[in-house]
């Protein structure tokens, strides 16, 4: 028996291991581009989002269940689109940093971030 717990503990650990993920966000005057890479093997970044601010309709920074989320709306030829993110192991501090980051970029845009 304890060895059967032993072997799923560590095949779960394995597995969170291997989808385990961290996030860069980087925002200039006009493009956001969000890119995720394994925390410890080699920093291969993949993009997964890469658009203009103009096309940004709204951001959001929710939090649910201790997890964090960064939303994104898009409008693009009338239709709207969200894009959600997970943010793991990020502090109240760095979202709170993230959403000043966020609104010093959008105010030149007239756009606003929610937390």
């Amino acid at each position: 028996m304890f060895l059967v717990l032993s072997g799923l503990i560590f095949c779960i650990l394995i597995l969170r291991f291997s989808i385990l993920r961290s996030f860069v966000i980087e925002i200039t005057e006009h493009i956001i581009v969000i890119k995720y890479y394994h925390p410890v093997l080699p920093r291969h970044y993949t993009p997964v989002l890469e658009m203009p601010i103009t096309e940004i309709n709204n951001f959001q920074l929710d939090r649910l269940m201790a997890m964090n989320f960064f939303k994104i709306v898009i409008s693009k030829r009338n239709k709207y689109r969200i894009f959600c993110y997970r943010l793991d192991r990020i502090s109240k501090d760095q979202l709170i940093i993230l959403q000043r980051e966020i609104n010093s970029v959008l105010s030149n845009h007239n756009k606003k971030a929610y937390l």
